[in-house]
């Protein structure tokens, strides 16, 4: 009589088998799931492997630049020496802050504006001027968001109500 069959034969319980199902055997054997080899996955070429901005982790020893540091652009901090920019007072960009040119609006601002367009107004208008208008509230909305982008930036603390108030009158207009 074999051992098993002894033990099963005196009313003692073995334990069940341990070993995982015959498909997931093959992963036993091996560390990964991957097709490729570990040392295959690390040559492929790429001079950059490894660094990273996020961790910064920078250059390795033998590892150039295509530019050399000294000849890189030294800052001005002296603001006496900095040269102005010279800025088109026309350029399509101001057309995402308000008149004053400001980073955001003041609630006066905001909340100072005409009367909203009647459906009788907006039905009596072409379709050039309808396109027109509806870019002026693309424009608007933009400014808006842009001045909510702002504001949360520099922690203002103010003009948020004003601000929802005017996106919610431009944006009445907008979808008639």
């Amino acid at each position: 009589m074999s051992v098993p069959t002894r033990l099963l034969s005196q009313g003692s319980h073995i334990r069940q088998s341990t070993l995982p199902p015959p498909f997931l055997l093959p992963s036993l054997f091996t560390s990964s799931f991957s097709t490729t080899s570990p040392a295959a996955a690390r040559r492929d070429g790429n001079p950059n492997r490894g660094v990273s901005a996020l961790r910064r982790t920078g250059l390795r020893r033998r590892q150039t630049l295509s530019v050399r540091v000294e000849d890189l652009p030294k800052p001005v901090l002296d603001s006496k020496q900095r040269s102005l920019v010279d800025v088109d007072p026309n350029h399509g960009l101001w057309g995402f802050f308000n008149r004053d040119r400001y980073p955001f609006a003041t609630p006066e601002y905001d909340s100072n504006h005409g009367r909203a367009w009647t459906v009788v107004e907006l039905r009596a208008k072409d379709f050039e001027d309808l396109h027109k208008l509806w870019w002026v509230c693309v424009r608007e909305r933009n400014r808006i968001s842009t001045e909510r982008h702002e504001r949360k930036k520099a922690d203002a603390g103010y003009g948020d109500f004003e601000s929802e108030e005017r996106e919610i009158a431009v944006g009445l207009v907008c979808r008639h």
